[in-house]
């Protein structure tokens, strides 16, 4: 195991090129595989509010078969001793014969924990969760011994897959994959959504049947295949999901779950789901394999398609408006953009990754080809209000390059994270070997032709605040004892008690409405009884609903109507939450107390 650092030629640094404080000349290859013939490759990062990044994959064990994959950076790109085994943990969690596992995703704690979902088999066999201590060690208080390796509570598929991760402003992790059934004859995938207690690991029984929700959204046919590849929580509850649907050639497809139950939502798209279908009169295939929610709450969805009479596989890029999953015709044509970012005899692109910038950018990470058809890395920015590519940044707002020099190069970005100070850290493989790249990202001016960003919010060429992490304080609600409005949004100007606090940084803040519920005491907790969870009676407090404001630094304001989903607050007792969000992990939660009354 090793790494190596590679130097890039000297010149100007502008937005788009590699970061000459990261690794050198800003790209570090890292050699993590054992075993005859060791590879190893990456497909989740995350940023930590301290700086340090966290990625994760797979890499070859001794054997020679995939195992689990993390390791943790410093800010410098150099591996971090303090986490694990010098920097990387890469246990074989699988069981089987032989026995394999991989990480696909990363999700960031509030209290510093590192959840990673993927897949290892044995028995049961697929869905894994893996939580992790901040110094690298599994947490037994998650899980068992840290590790939730089980069949899921519903109709229990073959070989569960987790590929993506999201933690809710109360904690909870939803979980999204693709569920896998084998038949004598062939297999059918599954669309798997799954919510579990972010405390403990067990299944959200609310949720779904017993805490997990399994879609075939494909017609009936001999081969029906449902995947998701992203998943993006809106401020309204909503649970999005990007991935593909199969009625004879997998589709690209987008829907939404109702936060509460997981039913699709029917108030979005076709009965909760949008397909994109960009050529008329020919067949189309493909996927999304990214997925954001902007901070006015509409979504960007990145990846590819093709045609039957289209050369070659062009990168795909969509945006809905959050409230209906209607495509917003101000973006590209007419709410979609096909890109052909490759070169050479068949030109091929893929999106695999996509965040969304606070100043209204969108940044994205995946690959395209050269001119001798070879995979390279791929980095862009864009508006997400015009779809038009940033021409400050990188050539024509994008960023390409080979970072394998082995016969047959290939290289590819799987995941990207963008730092508050605007520098790009894309995380994949160059040839057997994981690569992270950070590149220069000055914040511009949104929208690739001079135009300042669209639905409000100031110019884009601040710089904008350096902290990691968002801060609130002097949470109030004034009164605090006060009656619902009849009909309205949750924020009003002129109805409603008077919510106030000061931001840190410019950010977007979820809102927490939560009633109290009956507890008993476990592990030191407060947690929702069950035959195994007896204990002493305690109040819990549960999530009813949740909404978001779009804060100023210092002191924000706004009237709260009582209301969460289109639904009055019945009376009682409740406490409203307050979170930011900057970039990276949310910031650390405060709570003020009201009463609802008749």
């Amino acid at each position: 195991m090793g790494l190596w650092l590679c130097a890039s030629p000297a010149g100007a640094a502008a937005p788009g090129d590699p970061d000459p404080t990261f690794g050198t000349g800003g790209i570090v290859y890292y050699s993590l595989g054992s075993g005859p013939s060791p590879t190893a490759r990456l497909d989740a990062v995350a940023l930590q509010p301290d700086g340090k990044i966290v990625v994760a994959g797979r890499g070859t064990d001794s054997n020679g078969h995939d195992s689990f994959l993390v390791a943790r950076l410093n800010s410098d790109g150099s591996l971090d001793p303090s986490f694990a085994v010098g920097g990387v943990f890469m246990p074989q969690l699988g069981s089987g014969s032989p026995a394999f596992s991989a990480a696909h995703a990363i999700a960031l704690q509030p209290d510093g924990k590192i959840l990673v979902g993927g897949e290892a088999n044995g028995s049961p066999s697929g869905f894994m969760l893996l939580r992790l201590k901040s110094n690298g060690t599994p947490d037994s208080d998650f899980g068992d011994d840290g590790k939730v390796l089980a069949d899921l509570p519903s109709d229990g598929p073959d070989y569960p897959i987790v590929n993506a991760l999201a933690v809710q402003p109360d904690g909870d992790i939803v979980a999204v994959g693709t569920a896998v059934f084998s038949e004598s004859t062939h297999s059918t995938n599954e669309l798997m959504v799954a919510r579990m207690n972010g405390s403990y690991g067990s299944f959200d029984g609310s949720f779904g049947t017993g805490g997990a929700v399994l879609q075939q959204l494909s017609p009936p046919s001999i081969t029906q295949h449902s995947q998701a590849y992203a998943v993006a929580l809106q401020p309204t509850g909503g649970i999005v999901v990007a991935g593909s649907i199969d009625p004879g050639l997998p589709v690209p497809m987008i829907l939404r779950l109702s936060g509460v139950n997981g039913a699709l939502d029917p108030l979005f798209g076709d009965a909760g789901i949008v397909t994109y279908l960009p050529y008329p009169g020919g067949d189309t295939a493909g996927s999304f394999g990214g997925l954001a929610a902007t901070p006015s709450g509409d979504l960007i969805g990145g990846g590819w398609a093709f045609g039957q009479n289209i050369a070659g596989e062009p990168a795909a890029l969509v945006k809905l408006k959050g409230v209906d999953g209607s495509f917003d015709p101000s973006f590209g044509q007419g709410g979609k953009a096909v890109e052909f970012l490759g070169a050479g005899p068949n030109p091929s692109a893929r999106i695999n990754s996509v965040v969304a910038q606070p100043d209204g950018e969108i940044v994205v990470g995946g690959f395209a080809t050269d001119a001798n058809g070879d995979h390279r890395t791929l980095v862009g920015r864009l508006s997400s209000s015009s779809g038009a590519f940033d021409s400050t940044f990188g050539s024509g707002g994008e960023a390409l390059r080979q970072l394998d020099s082995g016969a047959g190069p290939s290289s590819e970005f799987a995941s990207v994270a963008v730092q508050p100070d605007g520098k790009i850290l894309a995380a994949g493989l160059a040839g057997s070997r994981v690569v992270v790249e950070r590149l220069l990202g000055a914040q511009t001016s949104s929208g690739g032709d001079g135009s300042a960003p669209g639905g409000g919010g100031g110019g884009g060429n601040q710089l904008g605040p350096q902290n990691l992490v968002a801060t609130l304080s002097r949470l109030g609600i004034t009164p605090a004892v006060f009656a619902a409005a009849p009909s309205g949004p949750s924020i009003a100007k002129t109805v409603g008690a008077q919510v106030s606090y000061e931001n840190s940084q410019a950010a977007s803040t979820m809102l927490t409405v939560l009633k109290p519920a009956r507890g008993v005491r476990h592990k030191g907790s407060c947690v929702k009884p069950s035959r195994r969870r007896r204990g002493k009676r305690c109040t819990r407090w549960v999530a009813v609903g949740r909404f978001t404001h779009a804060d100023k630094v210092g002191l924000n304001s706004f009237r709260f109507t009582g209301r969460v989903y289109g639904h009055k607050l019945r009376p009682g007792r409740y406490k409203l939450r307050a979170r930011p969000r900057f970039a990276g992990p949310a910031g650390q939660a405060i709570e003020v107390g009201f009463r609802i009354v008749r």
